[in-house]
């Protein structure tokens, strides 16, 4: 057996990577509609990470979701079991779906219509297939269980305000106060009562645990933190009154990684695009405040560089378990340099009682609604990666990270 947790054993997952595609050769897992293809896609989509890309991860949910609809969830002559199975499929799928759409940007597969005709499962049919940490051994009554249990609950409720974000945010060609704030109202009261949920259920069942059990709850809980913040940054992005809020979230987001740095084995995570991904959303909204010099009320420019130090330790971490975070690094890392260069110019120039950085003579690249000196953005060109940072398409005003995907930059670490 090996995993992310042995990442020297580079022959046998060479072994493996082969073994991988040729199973995939076989196009009728690709094609034929069944049960057990959904699953062999997500597992495939969300675990074999080392093998996949985020493009082939979207394109693989994708496939899965659209099976799943040609099959049917609730379809009049199903039996009990078979559309409970069903509905499990759905609204883990469902999940994933609309991660992948948040921090890309695409539109999801599942459309909303299909979301409210298919009930939430209750937490007596999510308890026989809580999966629990290693230390507990999982099922119903197991340690660990009833937290598994409202944890999925919790997240299968969060994807359909997902769904909704996602139309506030790209569905739309401006900007609706009025929907952005519905948007808002709909998940700050999710993550409240989630945070209460959550928070009763650790401190009722971490005292059965090991040390390792208890983080893995308490993991949990900032997982959904984590993923509200993103949520909210993208939201606070769509109107000017929420700018201080859409650095606050970004901040705090940041603040979140170190404690959500796992293996691959953990069961509370999310599956790795996410946990790479996402942080770039709050990475790259702080880093147009600094470099544009923006005097938002109560924006604290080196509280935010601080911030966004953290993003390249954090996938140094993860990069034991994901080729992708380790080049990730390397971005994160220079725009890092970058932000902090800026910063610092600003600061002499002050200083000096010189004409503002803004009013600089120097050459300028242009970046959303700002602009900086160019002071080579050819850093970001790694060898190898010609043009994943082309300043003709790359924008920090976007709020997804779909140029992740969309590039080619990552696709040596999927072998043909």
């Amino acid at each position: 057996m090996t995993s992310s947790t042995a990442p020297a054993d580079k022959e046998t997952k060479a072994r493996l990577r082969c073994n991988l595609w040729l199973a995939l050769n076989d196009v009728r897992v690709l094609l034929e509609p069944s049960e057990v293809n959904i699953q062999a896609l997500v597992l495939l989509a969300s675990h074999v990470e080392e093998f996949t890309t985020p493009s082939l991860c979207w394109l693989l949910i994708s496939t899965a979701c659209r099976m799943l609809q040609a099959l049917g969830v609730n379809l009049r002559n199903m039996t009990p079991e078979s559309r409970h199975r069903r509905r499990m499929m759905f609204w883990h799928l469902n999940v994933i779906d609309k991660g992948l759409s948040m921090i890309f940007g695409r539109p999801p597969t599942l459309h909303s219509a299909m979301v409210r005709s298919v009930g939430l499962p209750s937490l007596a049919d999510l308890m026989p297939s809580t999966p629990g940490h290693s230390s507990t051994g999982g099922g119903p009554g197991a340690p660990g269980a009833l937290f598994g249990a409202h944890f999925f609950h919790q997240v299968m409720q969060l994807s359909v305000i997902m769904g909704k974000v996602w139309s506030t945010v790209y569905d739309r060609d401006e900007p609706d106060e009025q929907s952005v704030m519905k948007a808002r109202g709909d998940l700050v009261a999710w993550h409240d009562r989630a945070q209460t949920i959550l928070r009763a259920a650790s401190l009722a069942e971490s005292p059965l645990l090991d040390e390792k059990g208890a983080a893995s709850l308490e993991l949990g809980v900032l997982t959904t933190d984590f993923y509200h913040h993103h949520l909210l940054i993208l939201l606070a992005r769509q109107s000017a009154s929420m700018i201080a809020e859409a650095i606050s979230s970004s901040i705090k987001m940041l603040q979140i990684l170190p404690a959500l740095v796992s293996d691959s084995e953990e069961v509370y995570n999310g599956i790795i695009w996410m946990m790479v991904c996402s942080p770039f959303t709050a990475f790259l909204t702080l880093f147009g405040e600094v470099v544009s010099g923006s005097t938002t009320e109560s924006t604290d420019h080196g509280a935010a560089v601080e911030a966004m130090a953290i993003l390249p330790v954090f996938l140094k971490a993860m990069g034991v378990r994901n080729s992708l975070a380790a080049k990730l690094e390397n971005v994160a890392t220079t725009l890092l340099a970058h932000a902090k260069k800026v910063m610092s110019g600003r600061e002499d120039v002050k200083r000096s009682d010189e004409p503002s950085f803004g009013q600089s003579t120097e050459a300028f690249a242009s970046f959303g609604d700002y602009e900086f000196p160019d002071l080579g953005l050819d850093l970001l060109d790694f060898p190898g990666d010609e043009g994943i940072f082309d300043v003709d398409w790359l924008n920090f005003g976007e709020t997804n990270t779909d140029w992740i995907a969309a590039s080619d930059w990552q696709s040596d670490s999927v072998v043909l």
